[in-house]
């Protein structure tokens, strides 16, 4: 998926990180060193805004977390708020979903056919159909493990900075899903395709079966 990225365009503050995939060259981001996604769920798309955002936020604290549309939301306002304060210790993609593994509870997005996600900085007015806005923290580190073309990217938060992510979906078909240490909520298509993985684990000749569309007969 690392050769999805084409290219950084950078014109006066305008920064553009360009995608060369079989859906043509797309940009994530866009003015004002915004990062934003095209729509998803193409898997190269999503990959790249995983490794964009763990390179952006791994190590930092969420300070606010806000449902503009909490239709979008499957949790509680307390389970909301609770994640203030609990570190970013990873953000990575599963299949369709988004995962974001906290200190104590996890987040999992997923986007659906019209999902966008938007890296931002505070003051910047939210895109329209906003359903959720999680702000962060400073960090000392960037993560040892951020892919390596996000290295000195132009659109990086600084170790000060206080960067948000924006989640919007225009028809709400996608959903945030909060799991709080302990509760047992369902996501639907989150068990099998983790059953799936873990019997692609197991046996490496049925992985490469289904990589290829072939499947043993009887």
């Amino acid at each position: 998926m690392r050769s999805a990225v084409r290219s950084f365009a950078t014109t006066g503050v305008n920064v553009a990180l360009q995608l060369s995939c079989r859906w043509g060259r797309e940009s994530l981001a866009q003015r004002f060193a915004r990062l934003q996604s095209r729509a998803v769920p193409e898997l190269p798309d999503l990959t790249i805004v995983a490794e964009a955002f763990h390179a952006a936020l791994a190590g930092r604290s969420i300070t606010t977390a806000q449902a503009a549309a909490p239709l979008a939301v499957r949790g509680t306002p307390a389970e909301l708020a609770a994640l203030a304060g609990q570190r970013v210790g990873s953000i990575r993609r599963r299949g369709k979903f988004l995962l974001v593994d906290l200190d104590r509870d996890r987040v999992i997005v997923n986007p659906m056919l019209t999902g966008r996600f938007q890296l931002a900085v505070p003051g910047q007015k939210w895109p329209t159909k906003t359903a959720l806005v999680v702000s962060f923290g400073g960090r000392t580190d960037a993560p040892i493990d951020a892919a390596s073309w996000t290295r000195g990217a132009p659109w990086l938060p600084g170790p000060d900075a206080m960067p948000e992510i924006r989640y919007r979906d225009p028809t709400q078909m996608g959903k945030v899903y909060l799991l709080p240490a302990g509760v047992d909520r369902p996501v639907p298509g989150l068990l099998q395709l983790a059953q799936h993985h873990d019997a692609e684990h197991i046996n490496p000749l049925a992985a490469a079966l289904h990589q290829w569309h072939l499947y043993p007969i009887g």
